[in-house]
């Protein structure tokens, strides 16, 4: 059965739902959204002081 793009759409759109309640929980709760073990990544990196290469490196380390 092949998927069609609405199937697609509608999957990506309860990823997001779904994402948002837990960031929205780990927020009401006081727990950090980034977790410490990637924050030391982060920092071992050792990137060069530009917002783009740390977003860049951040979205690799969670696997976005």
């Amino acid at each position: 059965m092949a998927r069609t793009s609405r199937h697609r759409k509608h999957v990506k759109r309860l990823n997001a739902i779904a994402r948002e309640r837990l960031l929205l929980s780990l927020k009401r709760k006081g727990k950090p959204l980034i977790s410490s073990r990637i924050l030391k990544l982060l920092a071992a990196a050792e990137l060069p002081l530009q917002r783009e290469a740390y977003q860049q490196k951040l979205h690799e380390l969670l696997g976005e």
